[in-house]
């Protein structure tokens, strides 16, 4: 049975696999929100400590998001939507998935080093934000490349610059952020994690089934990744 749970920045899913028994039967996927962005920015506040309360299965896959921009607002490009923000400032808003989050992150980052004034509109999860754009409440977003690729096909948004070091085969057209002159990439990732305390022959065998499944990444070294995910340090 899979629950989705995108609420509250991982933390709704990540408090729900706290409360369940480590036999095993009840597994977390997450990205690097709940396990690494989350810790440091609401240390101490977090109701689980992903250091003590989770135990990493396998690493699943690494991933880049583009940023869009909504169908009609007059940018082709990050550097035009980059010179569009600065030309009005504080009237460009930009959804994200709530704070903190890897779209807002990258929202505040754009403030501080591109000399622009988005105005940040958070929704409870990516997927309502694509829907925003889609809808045109709002002027951009940051969203897995896949994904948005389909809604831009279909002239439901804008490509703007895909955020990594070299242009995807599956869309060479559309330029990376370095590209454009911007020069940071965020590089995302899901992995599978079960509670702490979950017996470690068990943990072994669900890293081994991941790894026989058709699309998983790094199968001859997936072995290695157990405990080898990014993990917040004091």
């Amino acid at each position: 049975m899979i629950e989705s749970m995108p609420a509250g920045d991982g933390i709704v899913a990540a408090l729900a696999l706290v409360r369940l028994s480590a036999d095993g039967y009840n597994m977390m996927m997450a990205c690097g929100g709940p396990i690494t962005v989350n810790p440091a920015f609401q240390s101490g506040r977090l109701p689980y400590d992903p250091e003590k309360d989770f135990q990493p299965v396998i690493l699943i896959a690494q991933f880049n998001s583009v940023i869009v921009a909504g169908a009609s607002v007059p940018v082709t490009s990050l550097r035009e939507f980059i010179a569009l923000a600065k030309a009005k400032p504080g009237t460009i808003n930009f959804a994200t998935a709530g704070t903190p989050t890897t779209s807002n992150l990258y929202t505040e980052w754009f403030r501080k080093t591109q000399g622009t004034d988005f105005y940040n509109v958070p929704y409870k999860s990516n997927i309502q934000a694509l829907q925003a754009i889609v809808a045109g409440e709002v002027h951009a977003t940051v969203f897995v490349a896949g994904a948005a690729m389909a809604q831009a096909r279909a002239g439901k948004e804008k490509k703007l610059a895909l955020i990594s070091e070299r242009r995807n085969p599956g869309y060479p057209e559309v330029p990376t952020v370095k590209d454009e002159g911007v020069d940071l990439v965020i590089r995302n990732w899901y992995g599978l994690f079960s509670k702490t305390g979950t017996p470690r022959d068990i943990v072994v065998r669900w890293n081994t089934l991941v790894r026989r499944r058709p699309g998983v990444q790094h199968r001859r070294r997936a072995q290695d990744h157990l405990g080898q995910l990014h993990r917040p340090r004091a």
